[in-house]
């Protein structure tokens, strides 16, 4: 896997080709993203709905979130009491963004819509191979490792070196234990130096940024083998060296700064030399079109996403066709960052082997998502229901943002 690091109308893109040089994956962060998923804020307790328990968060530069109760922490714990029992109006707290959000264009939908982001005080500061929740006890193990003795093994490990609040990715099972405990370190002194800078002044403001792009996407491909990574410009340059060198100085020697100028137009910089913006922009398009002939309508609507399978000029049976299709339209899910419940209306097929056949397919290709993709099975219908976790805004929102500025 090669990843390229680069801009786009001057938002960050930092995008994985895989052997083939195909778009494996992409993260884009929006110059004119206000909320990024992550961000820790120093936010002020604006108002409370004692109806809704939902505290409103002020946190500064104009914007606004939202607090549910279930994910409230009074004295740093989870409790039952209601907001308003514990928290009063002009309350100092510290928050972050379940959510991001980017500056929608003026004279858009988007741009008179009231778009909360969603908060909690369950605090996870990101790493490469686990999050660290300083607030949480407990530590777990992602359900991607599905080996027993290496999960008691990593259980041991965290209990012997007095670890809590850890939440291992998939990764860290490749990894030795130096690792994961030079990894905690950095995470805890980083949770210890932010509480010694609190601001002291009476402020909402934000605290410490979320992971952008860079960070996200070597992160979420930290079980892939990652043989090069070349950075367009110094500052980028100088960023991506630095966060390897903290969290995966494996990779400190394969980063490499492109020789093309950063000062050049998109057209002539390193996305577009290395053909990748086309790519990129044909995820603008709500449709793609399948080597085979078979294509898929994309369709995102505020509730759910839509997606229909047509067999256009494919050969083969359709359960072969559909096969096919899931491991694109997974791979559309992944790149177009789609979220919430997701529907699939493929081709009809025969009989209930080929369901469950069909089934079995797109739980192997969801196992490829960085993301938490549940595959629900097909309804009487016989449509695929999908749901995915949410992280970020959809590239949609994003390209909206970068490509028509």
């Amino acid at each position: 896997m090669e990843i390229l690091v680069d801009t786009i109308n001057d938002s960050l893109c930092a995008v994985a080709l895989n052997k083939n040089h195909g778009l494996e994956a992409l993260e884009l962060d929006p110059e004119f993203e206000q909320i990024r998923h992550g961000t820790i804020y120093m936010g002020r307790v604006e108002r409370i709905d004692a109806n809704d328990n939902t505290a409103f968060i002020d946190l500064g530069r104009g914007l606004l979130g939202y607090l549910n109760a279930k994910d409230a922490r009074h004295l740093g714990k989870k409790t039952d009491k209601a907001l308003p029992k514990w928290l009063n109006a002009g309350d100092l707290v510290i928050v972050q963004a379940q959510d991001g959000f980017i500056s929608p264009r003026i004279g858009t939908y988007e741009a008179y819509e009231d778009k909360n982001v969603r908060l909690t005080m369950d605090i996870t500061l990101h790493g490469r191979f686990m999050l660290y929740a300083p607030f949480r006890k407990e530590n777990k193990i992602s359900r991607r490792i599905s080996d027993r003795k290496l999960c008691h093994q990593l259980e041991e490990m965290m209990d012997k070196e007095d670890m809590h609040g850890v939440i291992l990715r998939a990764a860290s099972n490749m990894i030795q234990n130096d690792m994961l405990r030079r990894e905690y370190k950095l995470l805890s002194n980083v949770w210890q130096a932010l509480l010694k800078t609190l601001p002291l002044e009476n402020n909402a403001a934000p605290l410490l940024a979320g992971p952008d792009a860079i960070m996200r996407i070597l992160s979420n491909h930290a079980m892939n083998t990652i043989e090069r990574i070349e950075v367009c410009g110094d500052d980028l340059f100088d960023h991506t060296q630095t966060w390897c060198m903290q969290f995966a100085p494996d990779l400190v020697n394969k980063v490499i700064h492109s020789q093309i100028e950063e000062d050049l137009d998109d057209s002539e910089r390193l996305l577009e030399f290395r053909g990748v913006l086309t790519p990129i922009e044909d995820l603008y398009r709500p449709y793609a079109v399948l080597e085979n002939g078979a294509s898929i309508i994309i369709e995102e609507t505020s509730a759910l996403t839509a997606i229909d399978v047509n067999r256009g000029g494919a050969r083969g049976s359709r359960l072969e066709i559909n096969i096919t299709c899931a491991k694109e339209i997974l791979r559309q899910i992944r790149l177009r960052n789609l979220s919430g419940i997701i529907m699939i209306d493929f081709l009809k097929l025969a009989n209930e082997a080929e369901r469950k056949d069909l089934t079995n397919a797109m739980k192997k290709y969801a196992a490829d998502d960085p993301y938490t993709v549940q595959v629900h099975g097909l309804t009487k219908l016989g449509l695929m229901e999908v749901s995915r976790a949410r992280r970020t805004p959809p590239l949609s929102e994003k390209l909206d943002s970068v490509i028509n500025l």
